[in-house]
């Protein structure tokens, strides 16, 4: 019984301290442009375990409707101006802003002129609902 319980204890150690698997790592001039779910916005995704993180592009003017997730969304601008009502509060965000949207907040996304993003999603793989 004894050698049985070392045993385990052994193979528990030895799971703890074994190898994480290698990292991924994709270049994002790799990935093809694709259309968005609304006409004016184009996204390159990069699926992670515990959530995607992308890099949208809007064309002027275009507006994402009001909407909430599950997800915290965080988003920084790389190009262009974007407005961005939470919760009904205005937020016009320019190149290297940053924003974390909390779950649940109802908000908009507005290019004000072209513009571009990254934006990050945790969990993962959870779906946007139409706010009520």
């Amino acid at each position: 019984m004894k050698t049985t319980i070392t045993l385990l204890a052994v193979l528990s150690c030895a799971a703890a301290f074994a190898a994480p698997p290698d990292p991924t790592i994709v270049s994002s001039d790799d990935l093809q442009w694709s259309e968005g779910s609304l006409e004016g916005v184009t996204i390159k995704q990069f699926p992670g375990v515990l959530g995607p993180i992308n890099i949208v592009r809007y064309a002027a003017g275009t507006l994402f409707p009001a909407h909430s997730h599950v997800n915290e969304q965080i988003l920084m601008v790389q190009s262009g101006r974007y407005r961005i009502a939470v919760e009904g509060t205005d937020h016009v965000l320019q190149v290297g802003d940053v924003i974390v949207i909390p779950s649940y907040s109802v908000h908009v996304v507005e290019a004000l002129v072209v513009s571009s993003h990254i934006e990050f999603f945790a969990p993962a793989d959870l779906k946007p609902r139409p706010a009520d």
